[in-house]
């Protein structure tokens, strides 16, 4: 019948809109996993309580196509004792689950010369004793930096963990001297390596 005919027309156009609605929303799920919204990444120092420090960083963000470049500028000072600037990635929920399915990252960086390190922050770490990588900047040159998982390693003072992917929660850049008069850091193209 007709009213049969309908009903059943009505049910595969209900279907085709939930599939069509589904594809659009995954593919805004993976479109927004790739790291290149500037408002994703925010910057930090030793000013606030209880390190009461001087030292000042700003960061400034740039696109090209979809290649987002963040540019990291400010000094560090020996008000508090182990004076640090930093920057980093604080990942929305799909770029969190890839960061934990991934191997580890790469990006290309443009520096002063200066060593940095990248910290993959991770909640089981509650004295700032993250696991990282060192890396070293070549002045106004762009080299490229790969940090696989498997090359962490927390530094000398504070309680040793256990790395687990599974339990990070952001990527940092830090400084790793005390003072620095000025400083200039510049990550271009963070992408994960599955």
């Amino acid at each position: 019948s007709r009213w049969t005919e309908r009903m059943n027309l009505r049910g595969i156009m209900k279907k085709t809109v939930l599939f069509a609605s589904m594809f659009l929303l995954t593919a805004a799920f993976l479109f927004s996993a790739d790291f290149s919204d500037p408002e994703g990444w925010f910057a930090y120092d030793d000013s606030a309580a209880p390190n009461n420090g001087s030292s000042k960083i700003y960061i400034e963000s740039s696109k090209s196509g979809d290649v987002l470049a963040v540019t990291a500028k400010g000094n560090v000072t020996k008000k508090f004792q182990y004076g640090f600037a930093g920057f980093g990635i604080n990942p929305n929920p799909a770029e969190l689950a890839n960061i934990k399915k991934a191997k580890g990252f790469k990006f290309k960086v443009k520096g002063d010369g200066r060593v940095y390190r990248v910290r993959v922050q991770t909640s089981n770490v509650n004295d700032y004793n993250y696991y990282g990588k060192i890396f070293v900047t070549k002045q106004e040159r762009l080299i490229e930096v790969q940090v696989l998982y498997s090359e962490l390693e927390q530094e000398s003072w504070g309680n040793r963990v256990s790395f687990n992917k599974n339990q990070i929660t952001m990527i940092t850049f830090q400084t790793t001297e005390q003072p620095i008069a000025s400083f200039t850091l510049t990550i271009i193209g963070f992408e994960l390596i599955m």
